[in-house]
């Protein structure tokens, strides 16, 4: 009756059977890969637009970030700021065509939400796009109450359906809750708890001391957690003014521990 009634679908496959995964497919090494959601949480005004505006150059051009590979591709923006900010920036860091970005991008309507998914994961199969970045998600995806688990896993079950599934990195920028702000370590994005559970990779982008960002230390560390294998843990940056650039810093420290020994020079 159980197998008439279909309940087989929730019965496993014998573990050698499951197919093999490969290693990941980086988008920028040891940060973003193929067919992944990413949750990057950084302070406010602590230098995010600047670190990820570099990244998006690099990757336009599939040159080395911060020490870093990435992979040649279209990238697809949706942001809270300004046209006159990004026409800024991409003269900056010299973009081409192959960034397409819809600034003051508002939020999506939540009856939208499923089709334009749909849609949008089309254009960028066909065209070519293959990072997607919402920047920042509270702006724009539609999530009447960020603290709501259930609107969260539902919103982020259509980037996964979609994005994920045909190899597409999404990243959503996001801000951090307060209580990280009282430390120097790992900060994660604030909200619902499913958040963290959607994503596979969560970054934190924060300040080398406590409360850096306000005594004019430039130095930052970008910290990685999730369930994907490679990750770089930890990488210590910093913001250089003379070219509004991030380099790794010279030895790639952060307090009392060593980072990412393969590179001991300043690299953009």
């Amino acid at each position: 009756a159980g197998e008439a009634a279909g309940y087989e679908k929730f019965w496993g496959t014998s573990v050698l059977d499951l197919p093999y995964e490969p290693e990941p497919v980086w988008v920028w090494d040891g940060f973003v890969a193929q067919g992944t959601m990413v949750l990057f949480s950084g302070v406010w005004k602590g230098g995010k637009s600047t670190l990820l505006g570099g990244l998006y150059g690099a990757i336009l051009k599939g040159e080395p970030f911060l020490g870093r590979a990435t992979a040649k591709t279209k990238i697809l923006v949706l942001s809270e700021e300004s046209p006159g900010d990004w026409s800024r920036r991409a003269a900056h860091f010299g973009y081409s065509n192959d960034l397409v970005v819809l600034p003051r991008a508002g939020t999506i309507p939540g009856h939208d939400w499923p089709d334009w998914c749909e849609w949008a994961i089309q254009k960028c199969v066909d065209e070519g796009y293959g990072f997607v970045v919402i920047d920042t998600m509270s702006q724009v995806l539609p999530l009447a109450d960020e603290n709501d688990n259930s609107g969260m896993r539902r919103v982020l079950a259509y980037i996964t359906s979609t994005f994920l599934k045909r190899g597409i990195a999404v990243l959503l920028v996001h801000h951090p809750s307060k209580a990280n702000l009282s430390s120097n370590g790992m900060i994660s994005g604030r909200g619902a708890s499913a958040l963290l559970g959607a994503t596979d990779v969560n970054i934190g982008f924060n300040t080398y001391e406590r409360g850096g960002a306000d005594t004019g230390d430039r130095r930052r560390v970008l910290r990685t957690q999730g369930r994907v294998n490679g990750l770089l843990e930890v990488l210590t940056v910093e913001h250089d003014a003379s070219d509004d650039a991030y380099r790794v810093c010279a030895g790639g420290a952060e307090p009392g521990r060593e980072i990412d020994k393969r590179k001991r020079e300043c690299k953009r």
